[in-house]
């Protein structure tokens, strides 16, 4: 979404208000309320990219509600590099979607958040979820998650280096 700046000719960047307002119309098919304005506004001058922002819409218990059967079928969706390009809350919460086919509840998003600041590698949790009885019953898979390309190795290890 670009529009045109009256002082320039190229096009100028939508501002974060106006993106945010968009995203709730074509994500929920609603504007935004004050309180998730706000929230969302927020999230972005922390640093939260805006795909991560559309993600979690996208992931959102209100547009689950009303769209149940948009939960993907194992492996289904997204894959190990759609997934890597996430962070934080959006990463966990993609992951549980992907692997489990939910969302997390609110004591497994704090913990997996906690782990992966601690230094857990992302390729790590979503083992561990798959990995899990509740993963291992799904029978849950990750495109390109069995043979990591080396360059996620290398990445999640350099990683895992500077946060100690």
């Amino acid at each position: 979404m670009y529009r045109l700046s009256p002082t320039a000719q190229a096009p100028a960047p939508v501002d974060d208000v106006a993106f945010l307002e968009q995203a709730f119309i074509d994500t929920l098919a609603r504007a935004a309320d004050p309180r998730g304005l706000r929230s969302y506004l927020d999230h972005l001058d922390d640093g939260m990219s805006r795909d991560a922002v559309l993600c979690e819409l996208r992931e959102s218990p209100e547009l689950q509600a009303d769209n149940p059967g948009l939960n993907p079928a194992p492996g289904a969706s997204l894959s190990l590099d759609e997934l890597m390009r996430l962070e934080g809350s959006a990463f966990v919460r993609s992951a549980y979607l992907e692997v489990l086919g939910r969302f997390p509840d609110a004591s497994g998003e704090r913990h997996y958040l906690a782990k992966l600041r601690g230094g857990m590698s992302r390729i790590g949790l979503l083992h561990t979820l798959q990995a899990s009885a509740e993963g291992r019953e799904r029978g849950a898979s990750i495109r390109g998650l069995g043979q990591p390309p080396p360059t996620y190795i290398l990445r999640e290890w350099i990683r895992g280096l500077s946060r100690r």
